[in-house]
């Protein structure tokens, strides 16, 4: 068989990752050692190999790495451990890593004759993007008569908090977090949930009137929010109340316009030209052309590189076929009979003579300069060429349309090109404008997210445009459709073993142009057909060295959610239950920022 393979490489993408989550499960121990039990999902962009975690205990305090672990089934490597850091390794190539990481702290809790206090940033601020953030406190005991949690970060978002005292769990669940900002909890209990004490006399009130400062600022923008609607702090910004209706389909009105105009657009200069019916089959090409013209002329769009194997198949087969090349066939022994193969090489006879199309004249140069000296090109020796010569497919795939239009005429209407150009720019910049102005404007949530709809509507329009305004000019429709219905009859054995015996006295220029149409294996199957049940008809062309032949391939901010009244108000109703003085009971909300000051340390993560 005739193979000829030409692979491409593809750019490779940037190299980043984020975290898909990170779930901590925090255990207050009643002898005052808190175990953290970390899931960490990674979402890598790239080729990664390693990753850390440091961790920074409590002034006194130590942290005691147990281990780390992949609970994804995937490569992994072991661990190791220096000082408050550590490293694991594992591979990861464009896709998400689950690793388990558990360890201990010492001297993060405080607990005094009424209270005990956990103060600690549990996701430290060196770390990266993390779409959803979930931790879970556990007290040392369920039913605690007192437990009180507060959360701060750096930009006051308000998450969702659950305190489950029967189980004694406060969950918190915040999306996103984004990359630096630290999440600190201050949490207090009851006394009687541990079995040590390390402070003197009762503490609660002075600890509850210090979350209530580090909130008051936090809580009076709340306020401000639900009584005026709008707020000038606390790092969030509740939606005003909904506009009238006829603002919410005042911007409707583009993709209307813009739906009209590709409509008229398409009525005046997209509808194809009315040609002859050529009917289903056709026996002989459209025209007498160079091979590698062919692909290039059956669609409205440019095919580009994806055409380019066809195109180079047949320019290689025609060469053949007039003598400038002629096939040797190499055969391959592999390694004990495995891989054993036939591989069909080209030997320089001559070179061309007459007009070549601009195409042949750049393939008989790439044959030259690809063959390794000794007049014998083989497919490993041209794929070789194309990969060292990057831009080359580019290059190459850019001639024979353009060569073509330049010898024959435009394929397409000049007028509805021009059209189509007038078309998507408007389009264009009315899905820009609309997009933009959902994005950078600060308007209600109703109307940005009517914008995105209308910009997305916008963009859908400008491609349909794109696909119905080119027309054929009438002569190349008809060509192109003579090409197709010869590529069917080709194809349809049904066809061809009706063909008369003159067909198969030039059937190796059938064969050229099936090899550009995409269809040579199949025409050289019906032509075997044929020939076994009619042996006189088929003659096999003197250049021919049997078998068929492949194709070549070618290779080539998130939105923030905005937090609503109802969800600022509910927060703020338990954060003031919350920071009441009366030292029992369970409650807590979103503190708003934080300097990330606390008793506990923060830490920091990486990747490489």
């Amino acid at each position: 068989m005739l193979l000829v393979v030409l692979l491409f490489s593809s750019v490779a993408a940037a190299k980043d990752f984020k975290f898909a989550k990170i779930e901590q499960d925090v255990y207050l121990q009643a002898s005052g050692v808190t175990r953290v039990v970390e899931t960490r999902t990674y979402d890598f962009q790239g080729t990664y190999h390693n990753a850390f975690i440091t961790i920074d205990p409590a002034s006194n305090g130590n942290v005691t790495f147990d281990k780390v672990e992949a609970i994804d089934g995937k490569p992994f490597y072991g661990s190791s451990i220096e000082g408050n850091k550590i490293k694991w390794q594992y591979d990861a190539t464009d896709e998400q890593r689950t690793f388990k990481v558990s360890y201990t702290l010492t001297n993060e809790l405080k607990v005094s004759d009424d209270a005990a206090q956990f103060d600690r940033q549990v996701l430290y601020s060196d770390h990266k993007d993390v779409d959803r953030y979930i931790l879970r406190l556990h007290a040392p005991k369920a039913n605690p008569s007192l437990f009180r949690v507060f959360v701060f970060n750096t930009r006051s978002r308000i998450g969702k908090l659950d305190i489950n005292t029967a189980r004694g769990i406060a969950t918190i669940n915040m999306q996103p977090v984004g990359e630096g900002e630290f999440v600190r909890t201050r949490v207090f209990l009851a006394p009687d949930q541990f079995n040590f004490r390390n402070i003197k006399g009762k503490t609660f009130a002075t600890w509850i009137n210090e979350v209530k400062q580090e909130t008051q600022g936090f809580r009076d923008a709340s306020s401000a929010a639900i009584n005026r609607g709008s707020v000038d702090s606390g790092g969030f910004a509740p939606p005003p109340p909904p506009p009238p209706p006829w603002q919410m389909g005042l911007p409707f009105v583009p993709v209307l316009l813009l739906g009209g105009f590709v409509w008229t657009r398409f009525q005046k200069f997209g509808r194809e030209p009315v040609v002859q019916d050529i009917g289903p089959y056709y026996r002989e090409p459209a025209q007498d052309i160079a091979p590698s013209y062919v692909p290039y002329l059956l669609t409205q769009g440019n095919p580009g590189a994806s055409a380019l194997g066809v195109a180079i198949s047949a320019t290689l087969i025609d060469f053949t076929r007039k003598g400038y090349l002629s096939l040797l066939n190499v055969h391959h022994n592999g390694v004990f009979g495995i891989g054993a193969r036939d591989e069909t090489h080209f030997k320089l006879e001559k070179r061309p003579s007459g007009n070549l199309s601009p195409f042949e004249t750049e393939m008989w140069q790439i044959i030259e300069a690809a063959h390794g000296g000794d007049g014998i090109l083989s497919p490993s020796e041209l794929k070789t060429y194309f990969q060292q010569s990057t831009s080359l497919a580019t290059t190459l795939s850019a001639l024979p349309r353009d060569s073509y239009e330049q010898q024959y005429g435009q394929l397409l209407d000049a007028g509805s090109e021009s059209q189509k150009g007038w078309t998507i720019a408007v389009g264009a910049l009315g899905a820009l404008a609309c997009l933009a102005a959902a994005f950078l404007l600060n308007l209600s949530p109703g109307i940005t997210a009517t914008l995105i709809v209308v910009g997305v509507g916008c963009g859908i329009l400008t491609a349909v445009a794109g696909s119905v305004l080119s027309k054929w000019n009438a002569d190349k429709l008809l060509n192109a459709r003579k090409w197709l219905a010869y590529k069917k009859f080709l194809s349809d054995f049904s066809q061809m073993k009706n063909a008369p015996p003159e067909h198969f006295k030039l059937w190796d220029y059938h064969f050229v142009y099936a090899t550009a149409l995409g269809v040579a294996t199949q025409y050289i199957g019906n032509v075997k057909r044929i020939a076994e049940s009619n042996p006189g008809w088929v003659p096999v062309p003197y250049w021919m060295g049997g078998g068929g032949f492949d194709n070549f391939g070618n290779a080539v901010s998130a939105l923030e959610s905005i937090n609503s009244l109802s969800d600022i108000a509910s927060n703020l109703g338990n954060l003031n239950s919350a920071l009441s003085d009366i030292s029992s009971g369970s409650g807590g909300g979103f503190g708003g920022g934080s300097s990330g000051g606390s008793s506990g340390g923060g830490g920091g993560d990486g990747a490489s």
